[in-house]
């Protein structure tokens, strides 16, 4: 039975960090789709809301970060935070060109789908030059580890 004051129940609800952080670095797109504005990243198969058990509901949502290029030409979106996937889907990253769909994929290195957890931290890297359109994922420490941030 839980304790009472003045009559009231006082319950306690635990509140948890459910939020994941991404970003997506894209090689190659100045020298396979050319250099300037018009670029635009989509990320898709993330939801809206949680429930109070930490379960992912709500509606589908699509996210537009913020791009641009690097002194290395990598097109570099800003860190989102964000909800993870839902159980049973998976993310879809779209690169597009002043409307123009270029490049698409939702599988990783090893060929599964892409997914997010709660509490991850991580940057999806794509090369376009690749034909296999996979997507690389791996946490934000170890991408910075291994480049050198402008």
């Amino acid at each position: 039975e839980s304790p009472t004051t003045n009559g009231n129940i006082q319950i306690s609800v635990p509140i948890s960090n459910r939020c994941a952080r991404i970003r997506v670095v894209v090689k190659r797109v100045a020298e396979y789709y050319g250099k300037g504005n018009g670029y635009t990243l989509s990320i898709s198969g993330l939801r809206g809301s949680l429930t109070y058990d930490g379960t992912v509901t709500g509606d589908s949502v699509v996210y537009t970060p913020a791009a641009s290029f690097d002194v290395e030409d990598r097109l570099c979106t800003i860190p989102l935070t964000v909800l993870p996937n839902a159980t049973g889907e998976h993310l879809t990253l779209t690169l597009y060109k002043n409307g123009r769909m270029l490049w698409q994929s939702g599988v990783d290195q090893d060929r599964k789908p892409v997914t997010l957890s709660a509490g991850d931290d991580v940057v999806m890297i794509a090369d376009v030059e690749r034909n296999d359109m996979f997507i690389q994922v791996m946490t934000w420490q170890q991408y910075k580890q291994n480049t050198v941030i402008y």
